[in-house]
């Protein structure tokens, strides 16, 4: 069965359209899981994408920005924590 995303239409039609073509099944993933499992990288953190290992040097993991968006989503989760 598809996938179906909530949310305004044009995000459904994007998700859709992603999860159409760009998302692997699980018995596609399965099989690099278990290769990644069974003979883990060397590095304490590795990024894997289809293409095989990511640099950390891209801007994408920026440490700063790690912080930033750890403060941004914390911060919320703490306080609802704390009102209930």
């Amino acid at each position: 069965m598809p996938v179906r995303a909530a949310g305004p239409r044009p995000l459904r039609v994007l998700v859709n359209l992603l999860a159409r073509f760009a998302v692997r099944s699980i018995d596609q993933i399965l099989p690099l899981m278990s290769g990644l499992l069974d003979a883990p990288p060397l590095q304490p953190l590795t990024a894997v994408a289809r293409c095989g290992t990511v640099p950390l040097t891209l801007r994408t993991f920026d440490p700063a920005d790690a912080r930033g968006l750890a403060r941004l989503t914390g911060e919320p989760l703490v306080s609802r924590r704390t009102a209930r």
